[in-house]
């Protein structure tokens, strides 16, 4: 008889609950608020601007589909690297995100390379 144990990851920390979700962007609801805001990286690229997602399932759609297009658009040691600027947690000391906004350098290029232009 095989013995499989589960281990719960640490994330007493703002970072590891960031990794965590990273390593599998499906974990969202585990590190975020119901009511989380998400601004996309693409959000000033049209007229008017994109607004902001409100809500996991919502939030978590645009991760899935943004990690699905960026490994499509991917060529062989491409990859994505995430800079974080500040987490900033709750008076009580925990973390639950409640804002995520996606910055990149350059919004149109980002959208051209997700699109393999």
């Amino acid at each position: 008889m095989t013995t499989t144990t589960t281990t719960t990851p640490n994330l007493t920390t703002s970072l590891a609950r960031l990794q965590y979700f990273y390593q599998d962007v499906t974990r969202l609801s585990a590190i975020a608020s119901p009511s989380l805001v998400l601004h996309p990286a693409d959000r000033d690229l049209s007229s008017p601007p994109r607004p902001p997602l409100v809500g996991i399932a919502a939030a978590q759609r645009h991760e899935q589909e943004f990690v699905a297009a960026a490994a499509a658009a991917a060529g062989a040691g491409v990859t994505m690297v995430m800079d974080v600027e500040s987490i900033t947690v709750g008076r009580d000391g925990t973390f639950a995100a409640v804002e995520h906004w996606e910055n990149a350098a350059d919004p149109e290029a980002l959208v051209r390379w997700l699109k393999g232009v």
